[in-house]
């Protein structure tokens, strides 16, 4: 490394850059874990909430969302395929019916939905973990917009 100041054509001179007091550890977001750490720190974060979750406006929100969803959605699907008028119109919920029947399958999805519900109300550390949170949520809003939907049909019809 030279010592003397360089220059361009047409440009003043400038000194050459001096050699940094401590290395560079890597890149400003280096303390930021991969993705796959991301995850597994949200599903602590979301697990640890668990029994302060009254405590958080943010978690007890994301929880009346998920739940309004799930119990919704089960209930009003329950009573309608009750009802002869109504069939499965998910060809995968249906062949997941018939092959756990439809309490069976209600429970398999609620129980998925609730482990969703859990790893959502985690606080996220990156942006892969953000993602997942973003994603579990649509996944709520679509059971709440299925109630909806189901509410609606069933009365007129």
């Amino acid at each position: 490394m030279t010592t003397e100041p360089t220059t361009r054509a047409g440009a003043a001179p400038f000194p050459t850059q001096r050699a940094p007091v401590e290395p560079r550890t890597g890149s400003r977001h280096a303390a930021e874990p991969d993705g796959l750490g991301q995850l597994v720190a949200l599903v602590k974060d979301g697990v640890a909430g668990l029994p302060h979750t009254l405590d958080s406006p943010r978690r007890t929100a994301i929880w009346c969302l998920w739940l309004l969803g799930i119990a919704g959605d089960a209930w009003t699907t329950g009573f309608m395929l009750r009802d002869d008028r109504f069939e499965e119109g998910n060809p995968g919920a249906a062949l997941g019916m018939d092959a756990l029947g439809t309490t069976g399958y209600t429970v398999l999805a609620s129980v998925v939905c609730l482990l969703m519900a859990v790893v959502s109300t985690g606080r996220p550390a990156g942006r892969v973990a953000r993602g997942f949170v973003w994603f579990f949520l649509l996944v709520a809003l679509g059971k709440v917009a299925m109630t909806v939907n189901n509410l609606v049909l069933w009365h007129t019809a």
